[in-house]
């Protein structure tokens, strides 16, 4: 009896040894991968590059001599090939991945971890968050991987990065979250509101999910940092998904904003108010959002979300990662007195667009009609016809007129009346903008800096 009893509490020890060998394999990392994994996908792009046959003219000191005879002969095309990831997040065959993945991408392909391809539709992009959205069709159940948040980030927190660097497909690192609401510069873009982390991003990681302890996607890896070693960056969940439903639902990101119009800081200023930094609020638009939260002409903005403003170009960079319906915090001077408000973007309304326009370019537009074509003698039905200058403003010191076509703003093209109501919002005073404009059957690219 007692032996049959000491047989069967070994036979316990063993499979409880077993059994806590396995749990100590079978970790978090472990579960979160096996649940994430099968909804990341590779991505394959294809473009077109169209190259000169004489591309070592075009750095030669001579370069302007021989250009009329460059242009006798055709540029050769050729097929270029990348590699990215990409992570599904809708049932319907939605997938998050980076823009710079597919920018210019002719062809899409998209393989599962099961190896099944498809075809992917490019459904919209946004170059300034780095983010775009695409979608397969598929006849059969597609994994989705679930969303968490990213308000709620640690630094420190366990993080886990799967994708497809250099074309090794589902490969894992893991790391913690070294810093948040990072800003990068990249080829003289400024990435805003990034996570940091110290699991290894590298090519092909980019459009890949960060995932938490629990496999949920937190943030969409980015690897526009080259040459960066133990310095991976994501971009928060939060505002991919943000910006993944302004392209579902209207097509395009909508920017927002909070209507006010402002001026650095003079050095006369800087003594009266006794500050050292900020912009002070020179205009506020009726019924904007600033005009709700109570901002005064006047107001000195010291602070956004805690960090200092220095300038007016730094004023401009943070307003630029607003997105509409989150609370934004202002630390302002009033009479003495610091004050903090809290601001909620909104998107434009249209109807203002004439006086931002007059404000901010110093122009005022209209729609090209039939009438307009013959009067100007126009060569273009797209754009909008400038119907007004400001004297003395920037455009009518370089010579911009009333007859001219305002036919792009920042590399995007102006097809009507409409878009130009969206675009011109994006414009802001103290920074650049590069505008197209035709006059007559010549076009000019105008890049200003607007004060």
């Amino acid at each position: 009896m007692i032996k049959r009893l000491f047989i069967i509490i070994l036979f316990i020890f063993i499979c409880s040894s077993s059994f806590a060998q396995f749990n100590l394999r079978d970790t978090p990392i472990v579960e979160a991968v096996k649940k994430a994994s099968p909804s990341v996908v590779n991505i394959s792009s294809e473009k077109i590059v169209k190259t000169s046959p004489f591309l070592f003219f075009e750095t030669h000191p001579f370069e302007d001599f021989f250009k009329d005879f460059f242009d006798l002969f055709p540029e050769f095309e050729s097929r270029e090939k990348s590699l990215g990831s990409g992570v599904i997040i809708d049932k319907n065959g939605y997938i998050l991945t980076n823009e710079h993945v597919i920018a210019s991408s002719t062809k899409i392909k998209i393989t599962l971890i099961d190896k099944r391809e498809f075809e992917a539709k490019l459904v919209g992009a946004d170059p300034k968050f780095d983010i775009a959205v695409l979608k397969i069709n598929s006849k059969n159940k597609l994994p989705v991987c679930k969303l968490g948040t990213s308000k709620d980030l640690m630094i420190g927190e366990t993080v886990i990065a799967i994708g497809n660097p250099f074309g090794l497909s589902n490969t894992v690192t893991v790391g913690v979250i070294s810093a948040l609401h990072r800003s990068i510069k990249v080829d003289n873009k400024i990435y805003d509101d990034f996570i940091q982390t110290d699991a290894s991003i590298n090519p092909g990681n980019s459009g890949g999910p960060l995932l938490n302890i629990k496999g949920e996607v937190i943030g969409i890896n980015t690897a526009i940092y080259r040459g960066a070693i133990g310095i991976g960056f994501a971009i928060p969940i939060d505002r991919a998904i943000a910006i993944y439903k302004d392209i579902i639902n209207f097509g395009e990101v909508q920017y927002p904003w909070i209507g006010i119009e402002i001026q650095p800081l003079t050095s006369k200023l800087k003594k009266y108010f006794k500050v050292e930094k900020g912009v002070i609020v020179t205009y506020v638009y009726k019924n904007s959002p600033a005009k709700k939260a109570k901002i005064e002409e006047g107001d000195i903005i010291l602070e956004i979300n805690d960090e200092k403003i220095t300038s007016a170009e730094d004023y401009n960079f943070k307003i630029s990662s607003f997105l509409k319906n989150t609370k934004q915090k202002f630390k302002i001077l009033r009479d003495g007195k610091i004050l903090n408000i809290f601001i909620t973007p909104e998107v434009p309304p249209e109807s203002l667009y004439q006086e931002v326009s007059w404000r901010r370019l110093g122009v005022k537009v209209k729609k090209i009609t039939k009438g307009d074509i013959s009067l100007y003698r126009l060569y273009t039905k797209e754009g909008v016809l400038i119907k007004k200058v400001r004297r003395g403003s920037y455009l009518w010191n370089i010579g911009v007129r009333v007859g001219d076509v305002i036919k792009e703003i920042n590399n995007r093209k102006i097809k009507d009346l409409k878009t130009y109501k969206k675009l011109v919002f994006s414009i802001k005073k103290y920074s650049g903008v590069l505008i197209n404009i035709q006059r007559g059957e010549f076009s000019y690219n105008l890049r200003l800096y607007l004060y």
